[in-house]
């Protein structure tokens, strides 16, 4: 969670009516796993979701913009992928009209300490897990009920942890306690068994039912796993890797044949400038492939460029993402020039994002990543 704010002094004409916008650029491909929220002199204009909807452009309202004076923007940004944030942010002439309405400076919403006061902290469940569990694996997950100093005691604790179906949750633990005093705190120690299957994102959610001041009430407390695939400790092409995150453009993304039509295998050997490739993702922009290296790669190689069932249309440009890191991202590539050699370092790598986004019109960007393949310790 990030905040950005800056100021504009404006002098705008009188006796006419001044639209002025904020301009978010466009999310680039890959860089859409944000959130913003949007101030003008303290107040919220408008909520960008640059995954969900289109709008870029939001008018300031008049009474909030500040047409003779000092002006603050801000933008609230919650990232929910790593590296993902806004572009460039600026103030537009929306246009102007003749005549206007005379309105008065609408008072920004101040800050009161009596108002805003944060309520006192109660009981809190915390739910110690790693962030990255193994499939099939065991994990020692600690689930623990800590009570401030400021709090009254809390009586007839009783301790439970909910794991997703398909996983298990075990403990031999104490789970029931009759008291815990101020500044005091409990712990079970649960097994937790993920699926034999990868899990993107998961939650282990904890709760607490008690006693305080006489009156029965539950406290929860939640943790966010993921659970990758093995990581990589060999050589190997990427269309034989679990494939964690596939967005396409168009179909589903294809392995070892062009991106074709919409339907699942209905692509042709890949192809680049008549150079065909046995192995590698045919995709469209705009794309997303993620896998999990787990840190035991070195390199990452592949030839990029539009597929031969273009012929000379298609303009892409390609991005090699890891873990939230921009390792190398294209000029555009059109269906003229042939492939693009990528060659990149990814030692020590977790989570490696491959990206194709259009330049403009994507009808005809079926994009190769032709011969894809990493390199991993034991055959480095």
């Amino acid at each position: 969670m990030r905040w950005y704010r800056t100021s504009a002094r404006l002098d705008l004409p009188q006796g006419q009516d001044n639209a002025i916008a904020l301009d978010l650029a466009e999310a680039a491909a890959g860089s859409t796993g944000y959130r913003a929220q949007i101030f003008v002199n303290g107040w919220l204009i408008g909520r960008y979701l640059p995954d969900t909807g289109p709008q870029t452009r939001f008018v300031v309202p008049k009474g909030i913009l500040r047409e003779q004076g000092s002006n603050t923007v801000a933008l609230a940004v919650w990232s929910t992928e790593a590296g993902a944030g806004p572009g460039s942010v600026k103030l537009v002439d929306a246009g102007a009209s003749a005549g206007g309405i005379k309105v008065g400076a609408v008072a920004a919403p101040s800050y009161d300490a009596t108002t805003y006061a944060m309520a006192a902290s109660g009981a809190r469940v915390e739910v110690d897990a790693e962030p990255f569990l193994s499939t099939s694996t065991a994990a020692r997950v600690p689930v623990t009920l800590s009570v401030p100093k400021d709090t009254p005691t809390v009586r007839d604790v009783e301790l439970a942890l909910k794991v997703p179906d398909g996983w298990t949750a075990t403990t031999d633990d104490r789970i029931r306690f009759d008291r815990v005093r101020p500044g005091g705190k409990v712990t079970a120690v649960y097994t937790v068994t993920p699926p034999g299957d990868p899990v993107h994102y998961a939650v282990l959610s904890a709760t607490a039912q008690l006693t305080r001041s006489g009156r029965q009430g539950t406290v929860t407390g939640i943790r966010a796993v993921q659970v990758p695939p093995p990581g990589l400790s060999a050589d190997a092409f990427l269309s034989d890797l679990t494939l964690v995150k596939a967005v396409n453009g168009w179909g589903p993304v294809e392995r070892d044949i062009s991106n074709g039509e919409s339907a699942a295998g209905d692509g042709r050997p890949l192809s680049i400038s008549g150079d065909t490739y046995a192995k590698g993702l045919g995709v469209h922009a705009n794309s997303q492939v993620r896998v999990y290296l787990g840190g035991g790669c070195t390199r990452f190689t592949a030839t990029a460029g539009l597929d031969d069932e273009v012929g000379d249309s298609g303009s892409v440009t390609f991005q090699v993402v890891a873990d939230g890191r921009s390792l190398t991202t294209t000029p555009v590539v059109r269906g003229s020039d042939g492939g693009t050699d990528i060659y990149v370092d990814v030692t020590g790598a977790r989570w490696l994002n491959l990206l194709v986004d259009g330049d403009g019109d994507v009808s005809s960007d079926h994009a190769d990543w032709a011969g894809a393949r990493l390199s991993c310790k034991d055959g480095a």
